[in-house]
């Protein structure tokens, strides 16, 4: 959220030359003066173009107003748009009392249809950097004589001015303003953006509300800073944060702590009728399928200036809970994210789903993660994760495949001379991916330590009705593929098809890898081949009893025949 966060900066130091600029023209210049001269003294002061285009008031009594239409305020040189600031109008009431006393006080500021631009170029430069231009028009001297005191005394600059401000209300009306970054090419715009500000200083509160649009919603906001003085002096202060849309509200309730570290601490809650439509609001593809729900999120938060700390999080997601805490900080530039989180009762398809991992298992989830990573981006931070980690599904499925199936599809054992090739083409069976096929299990469950992003584990274990499943491998997120080998065994009471082969014990050993979307099943023919020899004189065996016949059809086939005699018992 760099970009919202410039965007505020940037929209606030505008605003803040503006306020500057209104106070201090009044007094530079005398009413009688053209519309030009105050020109020259914005060009004298932030280097920039202002041009009124429009009609210009100046009074004092009640109260000193000055009004002005049709405003530009220049961009910097090469920037997309010539100016960066456009208004309509900008309105300006200033109590008369106050200033005798140095004090300067808004009773009302108003900005009509601001349209501002803020850009980063590509060298980091902001447009809402200012330089003052070289060489430029020195201010029109007075035609009044100065008094030897008020020459001696130097000029207020609009940060002497600033320190004594009181702004009754600020008012922005349909404002817009868009955020450019030439470097990565982002663009953000909000639209329509209604703003009341009130800064009155002392002891009273500073406000900040108002409401705008974004993509088609109206979004509406407010915030409270008890006593900006308090912060001022390096004080706390406690301030609050409401953001309300109608597809997610947010509140921050805290505290404000000034100094030489300061920092904002406070308790976060979020609230999301529909993961889904706030994600396709966003601009996030999402499946078809409402498999999301409802969100809500409570935390407590840490922000200083190195990172984002969110602890005790108590968050509802999926039909089940995460908690845990996870830091963010920018050491050297980069982002470095560290996070312990348990989830507890999650829907683990709707999960896997959300995060497009894969929509091929089912259960119930529970998992542990202690992880660590850092990078430029998102997609650096995955690649570097380290750590550990594990999960369990329970009463749940595969989809798409049949692992008790498979053995049905061994089919009886004609010639335990045929067992290796009858195996592969059962196997090979699993690679057409049924979505009516499923194996129901009761557990499946794993164990990880990750290094860069690939997590490797030796103790993967599903238990089934039919079957059961042991595996080791990794699983690798900068490849988005895996690569396990397991070891499939029917249960001895697998019934019909197959059941020979299931009575004689002998696992299954299978080889599966590839991308996450388009994984491949294969048989280890050596591994199987292993555990045949174990059991041939069991097979051969009962081949002699059931059917003796099949065996010595052809007898020169046990010597000869690939897979024959010599091979089984070879070493």
């Amino acid at each position: 959220m760099r970009w919202l966060k410039r965007i505020v900066v940037g929209t606030l130091s505008v605003i803040l030359v503006l306020v500057a600029l209104a106070l201090i023209v009044p007094f530079l210049i005398p009413t009688s003066a053209y519309k030009d001269q105050i020109e020259t003294r914005v060009k004298a002061a932030t280097g920039r173009d202002l041009k009124l285009g429009g009609e210009l008031k100046f009074s004092i009594l009640p109260s000193i107003q000055l009004s002005a239409r049709d405003v530009a305020f220049s961009n910097r040189p090469g920037a997309a748009r010539k100016e960066m600031v456009k208004l309509k109008g900008i309105d300006l009431k200033l109590r008369l009392g106050p200033l005798f006393s140095g004090r300067f006080e808004v009773e009302a500021l108003e900005l009509i249809e601001p349209d501002l631009v803020l850009e980063v170029d590509k060298d980091g430069k902001a447009n809402w950097q200012f330089d003052t231009v070289a060489g430029a028009p020195p201010p029109a001297p007075s035609s009044a004589p100065k008094s030897r005191e008020s020459a001696a005394k130097p000029a207020a600059g609009p940060t002497d001015i600033l320190a004594s401000l009181q702004i009754e209300t600020l008012r922005i009306q349909r404002g817009n303003v868009i955020y450019a970054d030439v470097r990565s090419g982002a663009r953000y715009e909000v639209a329509k953006v209604n703003v009341e500000i009130s800064m009155p200083g002392g002891s009273r509160p500073f406000r900040f509300a108002g409401d705008t649009e974004y993509k088609g919603k109206r979004i509406t906001f407010k915030s409270e800073v008890k006593s900006l003085d308090d912060v001022a002096k390096g004080q706390s202060s406690p301030f609050s944060f409401d953001l309300v849309l109608d597809l997610a509200k947010l509140s921050l309730a805290g505290t404000l702590h000034a100094g030489a570290a300061p920092k904002v601490t406070g308790a976060l809650k979020v609230d999301v009728p529909s993961l889904k439509a706030l994600l396709a609001w966003l601009g996030n593809a999402v499946p078809q399928a409402d498999i999301f729900g409802p969100i809500t999120l409570a935390a407590n938060v840490a922000a200083t200036q190195g990172g984002v700390t969110l602890s005790e999080i108590d968050t509802k997601l999926f039909k089940g809970t995460a908690k845990g805490r996870i830091a963010v900080t920018t050491p050297g530039g980069r982002l470095a994210v560290a996070a312990d989180v348990q989830l507890r009762g999650l829907d683990g398809h709707a999960l896997l789903v959300a995060v497009g991992a894969t929509d091929r298992i089912a259960g119930t989830l529970n998992a542990n993660a202690d992880l660590t990573g850092t990078g430029a981006d998102g997609k650096a931070i995955q690649n570097s994760l380290a750590g550990t980690a594990n999960f369990q599904f329970m009463n749940g499925a595969l989809r798409g495949y049949n692992l008790a199936g498979m053995f049905r599809a061994i089919g009886d054992i004609k010639n335990p001379l045929e067992v290796v090739q009858q195996v592969k083409k059962a196997v090979e069976s699993l690679n057409k991916y049924d979505p009516d096929q499923k194996t129901d299990f009761s557990e499946l469950s794993a164990s990880f330590r990750a290094t860069n992003g690939v997590f490797a584990t030796n103790d993967l274990r599903m238990a089934a009705p039919l079957i059961r499943v042991e595996g080791r491998g990794t699983i690798s997120l900068p490849a988005s593929a895996l690569d396990m080998a397991l070891l499939v065994k029917a249960v001895p009471t697998l019934q019909g098809q197959g059941s020979q082969f299931a009575k004689l014990g002998i696992p299954i050993p299978l080889r599966v890898k590839g991308p996450f979307t388009n994984v491949s099943w294969g048989l280890d023919e050596k591994a199987l081949g292993d555990e045949i020899r174990k059991k041939a004189p069991d097979l051969i065996k009962q081949q002699i009893l059931e059917k003796p016949g099949e065996l010595f059809k052809k007898p020169g086939d046990i010597i000869k025949k690939p897979g024959g005699i010599p091979d089984l018992f070879r070493r």
